[in-house]
This record gives structure tokens, sequence and C-alpha cells, in this order.
């Protein structure tokens, strides 16, 4: 099942009855997922709980902390449906100029913009005379300097919570797969340029010279990229794979440490 096919049928009147079940619902959790990165980004490094606090003032959120957003996540998934379909035409133009990479940043923007920002910029916020929020919320400032002290959130909590076993196990399931692609297409001596650079592990190239090292960045990120695309992988499971440290402890500890 393609992503781009599907969502096009679902978005053309006539062909939308055509859809199976399976259909609809891999199409909905592809949606779902693109709202849990877009929540993910909005709420990055949000080590003082000020941007999950903002965005649970409009929406029912989990608890109080950044890794119970999939109530969030439920309550946007009918209003993406709706904006779409709104704007359909946009969209099909988009699916039909571009890859799927792209329309599902391209929607992840939309839940950025229209689903978060926009409806966020309803509150009223006072501030006191040097300049701290007093009342409400400023959208404006959602970039502000974080207090790390006022907050337990690390990045290993992200996905943590019993509300996101559901997305996390679908998300896992395509981290491996890219993992399994990795291993499978990069030389070992890409591996260890590429754990080098996400990781900063100077073992991985302390046998390689500046130019070898060079050449191998260039070879390896060419061979990611066509995996990628040809595999129909966003970007944001390459991230998932690097921040959850998989990539570390499947490749990067066994041809580096």
């Amino acid at each position: 099942m393609k992503f781009e096919e599907i969502l096009y049928s679902f978005l053309n009147e006539k062909k939308r009855n055509t859809l199976s079940q399976e259909e609809l619902e891999f199409l909905f959790v592809e949606l779902k997922k693109i709202i849990y990165f877009a929540v993910q980004d909005f709420l990055k490094n949000d080590v003082s709980n000020y941007k999950y606090k903002l965005l649970s003032t409009e929406y029912i959120c989990g608890g109080n902390y950044q890794n119970k957003i999939m109530p969030c996540v439920e309550e946007i998934f009918p209003l993406l449906i709706v904006k779409i379909i709104k704007e359909k035409e946009r969209i099909i133009k988009v699916l039909q100029n571009k890859k799927q990479s792209y329309i599902k940043s391209y929607l992840k923007q939309i839940v950025v913009r229209n689903l978060i920002l926009d409806p966020l910029k309803k509150y009223p916020y006072e501030k006191d005379e040097e300049g701290n929020i007093t009342e409400g919320f400023d959208v404006t400032s959602i970039e502000k300097p974080e207090n790390e002290e006022n907050s337990t959130y690390t990045k290993k909590e992200t996905l943590e919570s019993k509300e996101n076993v559901e997305i996390e196990a679908i998300i896992l399931d395509e981290a491996n797969n890219l993992l399994k692609l990795i291993n499978e297409n990069l030389t070992d001596k890409e591996k260890k340029v590429l754990c080098f650079d996400e990781y900063k592990l100077e073992e991985c190239i302390k046998d390689s010279s500046k130019d070898a090292t060079y050449k191998g960045r260039e070879r390896y990120r060419k061979k990611i990229e066509k995996i990628m695309i040809e595999n129909k992988v966003s970007y944001e499971i390459f991230d998932y794979l690097i921040e959850k440290e998989y990539l570390m402890s499947e490749v990067c500890r066994k041809i580096c440490l």
C-alpha cells in the first residue's frame, strides 16, 4: 500500500468509497503518525513544559508531561481530516508533483501551522515590567529560553507512556526496517563515518584520513537518501533511529567500540 495513492483516492469523492477498510486504517495510522511528529516538533526542547502547557490549553492532553501526547493526537486527528478535505485541490496538486516524503512534510506543516499555532493565537497574555508572561500564553515566544531545572523531562521519555504503545510499535517497526537496509547497503567504513557524524565517536575514524572520511560521508549520505526514497521512508524515522540510539546499539557499538 502506498500512502500517497490511498490519500489521493480518499480525496477523490468517486474513489473514496472504493477504499477497503484495511486501506482506510493504514491511511489513518499514517496521518496520526504525521500529527504525532508535528506535536513532537512543537514540543522539541521544551524542558520547562512551557509549550506543553500552551498546547494543553487548546487540546486535552494526558497528564502533566510531554510524553503523554497521544490524547492530543487523537483530538487533532479529525480536525486534520476536515482540513485536508477542505484543501483537497491543493493537496492533490502536491501529490501529483511531489514525492511521498514531501507530502508527509507538507501535511505536518499544516498540522503545526493551522492546527497548533493558529488556534493558540487567540489566547490573551500579559507581561510584567521585566517582560515575563504573567497571564495566558504568548504564542510568539514559544522559542523562549527554557529552565531545565523545572522539568523532569528527558528525550528517553518521549515515547514511553502507555498511550503511545501502539504508535510506537509502528514507528519502531519502520525504524528497524530502515536499520536493516542501512546494514545491508552501507560498507563498514561508511557506517563508521555515519556513527562519527551522529554520535561524535572518534574511535570510528581514528584509522581514517580526512579525505577518506569526507568521501565516506558523501557515499553514505547518497546511499541513505536513495534507500529512503526507494522505500518511502520519512526523515522522521531516521531521526527516531538516531535519537533512540538504535543505530548506536545495533551498528556503532559493534564496529567502533
